[in-house]
């Protein structure tokens, strides 16, 4: 039997040395049950919580070539609850085994038990680890992290242990901190022209790139931003945002505290800034809100949103105004050059205009026929299989009337059967109302390919519906704009892998396409 190995190990603090350790000893168990190892696959300190390693979606994109999966543990492959049985499920259906030292061959009970077990296990150590560093920044240490104006400080003891997580004040980026603070506040300048300033004085920002307003001003009631940082007035705050992850992206997501939940200690020897500064700092904020609006207003999501980057410096291109893209980095850090900008409708259109030829052609017409007349197969299979359901229902509550009225007439009081007929009488009403939706909705593939055709043809950005949103987005790998000669260009990249199943792609598939616009697409600069 053909067998991959499949190793892993989830932090920092342990080694590689651990990967070779499970696969050894997974080669063993191979060699003791005549298992052939063909593939080894491996993710090195990489969290079990999650689907998207590098290893595991080899193995999922490959497990068609295997007999048997091998782990030292099932918790190597996923400790998430949820996960696991989707991968079993997904080895299942491909006829693969998985076999690991500990557990042995893995069916429904390991994949029961052991998920309860590691979801109690994850949820008990992100106590434990939450416990212990709260109680080390209640001595003033570091909870994880540091702030720009401070440098972590290891201390060797007497006894050559190590403490760790203690901070001491960065001369240097301390004067930046006063500097910004005071240009803040007695120059009333705003975050983002601080961050150019900033920028063009060769300043590294806290993450040793380009500084941005939002690296300055951030989020005030989350605390985020360096002007929003209690720490430069001698405060130590942890634990304002809890990080949970979404079950269906797998991605992160901040939500701020309740108040009582924050861990809160004085570092009066870590203070930057004095009281009358920081005060200050805080009217001006409270007073933006109050003239912005309490809350950040949501942005719009466009068609082409978080699409567009920017030739000369690489970034994104965002909405200046109600009407026009320009580059983010031009206009908040002062660091490119760029300074052109394009109405968000017209590009839309240039785009959708390119889409909308591509999308008809030949090999796109025939591949849209195939998926919706097997899509169209399927549906009609179920459609068979409810009407007789319906059928039998239908029967059923028949039989049933047909013995209640028997019985009113053998003697049963009215009243007693009453209400059981009534439920009996509504339920018949209700499959009758399906079937006529059913046969008034009836599917067809009638003129298909017309259809299709007239149905791109009418293509508009305004009128696609979120699931199309999406779909169509996922066809565009990124937008680059650029002058050239005084003329905007557009070089559009295409991704059609999102468009159409795996097995079914066309042969355009992994091609990038590049698009000049031309007539219309003089660029507009834009003052900063």
């Amino acid at each position: 039997m053909r067998a991959v190995i499949y190793a892993r190990y989830s932090s920092d603090k342990q080694n590689v040395a651990s990967i070779d350790d499970q696969v050894r000893i997974c080669q063993n168990l191979a060699e003791k049950n005549g298992y052939v190892v063909v593939d080894v696959l491996t993710d090195a300190a990489l969290s079990g919580s999650d689907l998207n390693r590098p290893a595991v979606q080899t193995l999922l994109d490959n497990c068609h070539k295997y007999d048997v999966v091998i782990c030292e543990a099932i918790d190597r492959l996923s400790r998430d609850q949820a996960d696991m049985p989707t991968l079993f499920k997904h080895f299942e259906y491909q006829n693969v085994k998985i076999v690991s030292v500990n557990e042995g061959l893995i069916n429904e009970m390991h994949i029961g038990l052991k998920g309860t077990m590691n979801a109690m296990f994850l949820k008990e150590l992100a106590n434990k680890t939450r416990r212990g560093l709260a109680g080390r920044v209640l001595k003033g240490k570091s909870g994880g992290g540091n702030s720009y104006g401070y440098d972590v400080i290891n201390t060797i003891n007497e006894d050559g242990t190590i403490t760790k997580g203690d901070r001491a004040i960065n001369k240097e980026q301390a004067k930046i901190v006063e500097r910004i603070f005071y240009e803040y506040t007695e120059l009333n300048y705003s975050a983002k022209t601080i961050a150019k300033k900033l920028n063009k004085d060769g300043i590294k920002s806290p993450s040793g790139g380009e500084w941005s307003a939002s690296t300055i001003s951030g989020n005030r009631r989350r605390g985020t931003g360096l002007i929003n940082n209690e720490l430069y007035v001698g405060k130590l705050v942890w634990n304002k945002l809890k990080y949970t992850r979404n079950p269906i992206t797998k991605k992160r997501d901040s939500r701020l505290n309740s108040e009582n939940e924050w861990v809160i200690a004085q570092v009066p020897d870590l203070r930057i800034i004095d009281n009358e500064v920081w005060q200050k700092t805080k009217n001006k904020l409270r007073t933006l809100s109050l003239l912005n609006g309490a809350e950040p207003k949501k942005r719009a999501t466009y068609l082409l949103s978080d699409l567009i980057k920017c030739n000369s410096c690489g970034g994104g291109f965002s909405m200046i105004n109600s009407s026009r893209y320009g580059c983010s980095t031009s206009r908040n850090k002062g660091t490119c050059d760029c300074r052109i900008s394009i109405k968000r409708d017209q590009l839309e259109q240039t785009v959708l205009d390119f889409f909308k030829e591509e999308l008809i052609t030949d090999e796109f017409i025939d591949l849209f026929v195939k998926e919706y007349n097997s899509e169209l197969e399927s549906l009609n299979k179920n459609q068979k299989k409810h009407k007789t359901d319906r059928l039998h229902r239908k029967k059923e509550l028949k039989k049933q009337q047909e013995n209640l009225i028997l019985s009113i007439k053998e003697g049963l009081p009215f009243n007693l059967a009453k209400d059981e007929l009534s439920k009996i009488e509504a339920e018949l009403n209700e499959l009758e109302i399906i079937t006529k939706e059913v046969q008034k909705n009836k599917i067809d593939n009638d003129g298909l390919a017309s259809k299709y055709k007239n149905m791109i043809k009418s293509l508009s950005a305004r009128e696609l519906k979120q699931d199309a949103l999406v779909t169509f987005r996922g066809l565009i790998e990124k937008i680059v704009l650029r002058e050239i000669n005084g003329v905007l260009g557009v070089d559009l990249y295409v991704d059609y892998r999102g468009l159409v199943p795996k097995k079914n792609r066309p042969v355009v598939s992994n091609r990038s396409d590049r698009v000049v616009a031309g007539a219309g697409f003089e660029p507009t600069t834009f003052g900063l």
